[in-house]
């Protein structure tokens, strides 16, 4: 229990910090470009929360980490949101992590977070720790990569690698994802 409190205060601090933050994971034995490509592939078989299979098609996709009680990815959830409205070719996958501390696994309060916050993100995947080591581990949310239309990856944000990427960084990033995938 002291272990999961620790981990969860660890978590809480890393989200609500606005300084660059240092690794805390030891490096994946993968590139972070190998990393991204299977966590990929890893979420195109998956089952949303919904209960239907993912598909793959000719869109570009962004995957999110994040989880409902993170102010971080709360903002950073409005900016795609809002990114969307400009750019609807854009996929974007929600990968709900470290939902289940503290009490927090209730689903009424991840539906109730969504619908306030990214009533348009209709595809979520739990994002279990299997999930979170296939993309080189996410020790901190949010983190975003940003993919093609064939899965090759574009961009990277890595929350613990440095700060959530502003929405002019982020426009780019689709910029770039959407100019590739065509």
């Amino acid at each position: 229990m002291i272990a999961r409190t620790i981990l969860f205060l660890y978590l809480v601090a890393s989200c609500a910090s606005s300084e660059t933050p240092t690794p805390m994971a030891p490096p994946s034995m993968q590139t972070p470009q190998s990393a991204a490509a299977a966590g990929f592939t890893q979420v195109m078989e998956s089952t949303a929360m919904a209960g239907h299979k993912l598909a793959r098609d000719q869109r570009p996709i962004a995957m999110v980490f994040f989880a409902s009680w993170c102010g971080h990815c709360r903002r950073e959830l409005t900016e795609l949101g809002e990114l969307r409205k400009r750019y609807p070719t854009l996929r974007i996958i929600g990968l709900n992590a470290y939902e289940d501390f503290r009490d927090y696994s209730d689903s009424q309060r991840l539906r109730s977070y969504i619908a306030e916050n990214a009533p348009w993100m209709t595809e979520i995947v739990s994002a279990d720790e299997a999930l979170r080591a296939t993309f080189g581990k996410i020790p901190k949310i949010p983190t975003l990569f940003l993919y093609s239309s064939t899965g090759e990856v574009i961009a990277e944000y890595r929350r613990d690698k440095r700060p959530p990427p502003s929405a002019q960084e982020l426009e780019q990033a689709i910029t770039a994802a959407i100019n590739s995938s065509e």
